[in-house]
């Protein structure tokens, strides 16, 4: 009920430029509101009461004028003609205030009506209104006091005068001061506001995929655009306050020039903004060597250091043709401004380095993998030459059993069966349907190379081959292989320790017998035992092969 009231007759419908002029009018419709409420009710009162008549003369034309005179002030303030319905309003106010005075009344009844009228002139119109009331209520003074004819013997009434313009005098210079200092302060922070909204609307700094370029070129164009400066730039510095890099608008808005060669005096006002970290100022009275950095023609300028979390980055530098420096409000939004350029600088190669760390990284396990897929394919070479090297030794090239649950055992077999090749191509476990049986294969694998394969032949009323039989196949066939590896190499280490054992003994006999004919007759005899050769020459010519100095 109080939402619906306040929205239907509390609200503005009109909206003001000026936000100040906006809350004013709010509070002066609120007023008539209560005017014309306060003021139907007194008429409904007096006519029910029958007293009208003796109002002292407050007839009913006053009471049915005061509610539409009220009204018509409201419609004013609704339609947007603020300022006509509040001078209008203080008008009014003035002449109800004056009334008295002139009509030679009571002095009290006098000065309470004098304030209403420099309350209503300070708070809805300014320092002006205030000053023509004071003006009026003067000038009916005077009137009253040193103009209007008075009864003989009687005296001037100059002391109640002088006591009526001091109170009106104080009262006014009271509201005056405060309601101009929070006329400027409302200007100040309206016009901020404004600046910032502007700003806003203009300035976007993402720090993912943008450069450093594009990232100075927004607050470059919000520098020129929205503040109005004639040149910007901004100086990027290392830990050690160097300055190494400088990008600079172009000459036109979309050009932007980085220099990565930049020479600067030591006593400019970049370097002093860079040293003390806080901002300088750069005007026409400043030495030649501090305003060195700015363009001919340009007469003042600010340099303000950009900086993330106590990190000096650089520092952002303006310059205009105007001889006078920025206002307060013009200050504080550059500050924002090159703090959120400080941020997005300081994300952005925050976002660099990360990625240039994940590309390293990336390498890295690109390499890593490229040497882990060399190292397998390694492996898998030396298996199958271990395996092929094994079998030639056994004078075979295929090793292979057969077993049939009807038969006491296995039968060996020498040719790859036909229907393990698909399997040992495929690389794991297959499963198909011949007639009523399943066929299981599986490939026998060792560090990733083909061994061979296995296959099971299983009918199909008996069991029905799931995901956990062929898991169980698997490890079955995994543990096959490892066995396999195992007992090779349990009886290579066999065959080399026979062999060293072997050799051991031939040279053992060999370093027993003193004589030389005898050391060849025994070579002889334990060679043709040992290898199994059926004969064996021994020859010793030490000049048989031209020597090195005999050939050149």
């Amino acid at each position: 009920m109080i939402q619906r009231f306040r929205q239907r007759f509390l609200t503005v419908r009109h909206t003001y430029s000026d936000p100040l002029e906006q809350q004013r009018a709010e509070g002066l419709s609120a007023l008539f509101v209560f005017a014309f409420v306060s003021s139907t009710l007194f008429a409904i009162f007096t006519f029910l009461s029958g007293i009208y008549t003796t109002l002292n003369g407050f007839g009913i034309t006053t009471l049915l004028i005061t509610p539409m005179m009220v009204v018509f002030l409201y419609q004013l303030v609704q339609r947007g003609y603020y300022r006509i319905s509040a001078i209008t309003l203080l008008f009014f106010t003035v002449a109800l205030g004056i009334q008295p005075i002139i009509g030679n009344e009571s002095i009290d009844y006098s000065v309470i009506n004098l304030f209403l009228p420099v309350v209503l002139a300070a708070s809805l119109l300014g320092w002006r209104a205030v000053l023509f009331t004071n003006v009026i209520i003067l000038t009916a003074l005077i009137q009253r006091t040193f103009i209007q004819p008075i009864a003989t013997g009687d005296a001037r009434p100059t002391e109640e005068f002088a006591i009526i313009v001091q109170i009106v005098a104080v009262v006014s210079v009271v509201l005056v001061i405060f309601g101009t200092n929070i006329r400027q302060y409302a200007s100040r922070f309206i016009e901020r506001f404004d600046i910032l909204r502007r700003v806003a609307e203009s300035l976007n700094l993402p720090s993912d995929n943008v450069t450093e370029p594009d990232l100075v070129s927004q607050v470059i164009d919000v520098m020129r655009d929205e503040l109005n400066y004639n040149y910007a730039q901004v100086f990027l510095a290392n830990e050690s306050l160097e300055i190494r890099r400088r990008i600079a608008s172009g000459l036109s808005k979309e050009q932007v020039n980085v220099d990565n060669e930049i020479i600067i005096n030591d006593g400019s006002a970049i370097y002093e903004a860079l040293r003390r970290r806080e901002t300088v100022t750069i005007t026409r009275d400043s030495n030649e060597v501090r305003r060195s950095h700015l363009l001919p023609g340009l007469q003042t300028g600010i340099a303000m250091p950009i900086m993330h979390q106590d990190q000096i980055i650089g520092v952002l530098d303006v310059q205009s043709e105007s001889p006078d420096l920025p206002s307060p409000t013009e200050m504080q939004v550059i500050e924002i401004v090159t703090q959120q350029l400080g941020t997005a600088l300081a994300e952005s190669r925050i976002i660099t380095n990360l990625r240039e760390t994940l590309t390293q990284q990336e390498n890295l396990i690109q390499r890593q993998q490229a040497r882990l897929l060399e190292f397998e394919r390694t492996q898998r070479r030396g298996v199958a030459s271990n395996w092929a090297t094994y079998l030639g030794q056994r004078g075979i090239e295929y090793l292979g059993f057969d077993f049939d649950s009807d038969d006491t055992s296995p039968v060996e077999a020498y040719n790859l069966a036909p229907e393990l090749q698909p399997t040992i191509e495929a690389g794991d476990v297959t499963v198909t349907i011949e007639g009523d049986n399943q066929i299981v294969s599986a490939p026998i694998l060792l560090r990733g190379q083909s061994l061979g394969a296995m296959t099971f032949s299983i009918p199909q009323g008996r069991q029905i081959v799931g995901s956990r039989q062929l898991d169980l196949v698997r490890n079955v066939v995994q543990r096959l292989a490892l066995a396999l590896e195992n007992q090779r190499l349990f009886e290579q280490s066999q065959s080399q320790a026979q062999r060293e054992r072997k050799a051991n003994e031939v040279g053992n006999l060999l370093l027993s017998t003193t004589d030389i004919e005898t050391v060849l007759k025994l070579a002889v005899e334990n060679f043709n035992e040992a290898i199994g050769a059926v004969q064996t020459k021994i020859h010793l010519q030490p000049d048989a092969q031209p020597s090195a100095e005999e050939l050149s």
